[in-house]
């Protein structure tokens, strides 16, 4: 099953742009590869209000469920949903950038998490990213 690895979220401004940046690598099987299984693959954003809320990533047409802990975490935005096929490669990495209005969510420093899922045909894998502080104000 292929597996999610590398998960690495940028947070910042750049001019008077304000970006989150996403990197990670989908590591598929061998079988994968032979049988070049297309995978469906999303990036989301979120911001950690208090106690990090438990995901089930279950159905890619739900994205994931929030079963809230303490203050819900709020969902930020998309960065990425797109399909990957291994097409002979033993991994792919991909490198996704979006850009965001924070807007009055910014108050000072901020911790986000990016949450990244693969779902093949038959299974799915989901990674969380570093979290990280950021002070976009």
């Amino acid at each position: 099953m292929a597996r999610i690895s590398n998960v690495d979220l940028e947070v910042g401004r750049a001019g008077a742009n304000e970006f989150a940046r996403v990197r990670f690598r989908v590591n598929f099987s061998e079988s994968e590869r032979e049988l070049n299984i297309p995978f469906l693959v999303f990036a989301d954003l979120y911001e950690r209000d208090g106690a990090r809320d438990t995901y089930l990533a279950h159905d890619p047409d739900l994205f994931a469920a929030q079963l809230p802990r303490g203050t819900r975490d709020d969902l930020v935005g998309e960065l990425a949903r797109r399909i990957v096929r291994p097409n002979g490669d033993a991994a792919v990495d991909l490198d996704v950038r979006r850009d965001f209005d924070f807007g009055d969510r910014e108050n000072g420093n901020e911790e986000y998490i990016a949450m990244v899922s693969a779902y093949p045909d038959i299974r799915g894998d989901t990674r969380f990213s570093n979290e990280i502080s950021a002070n976009l104000g």
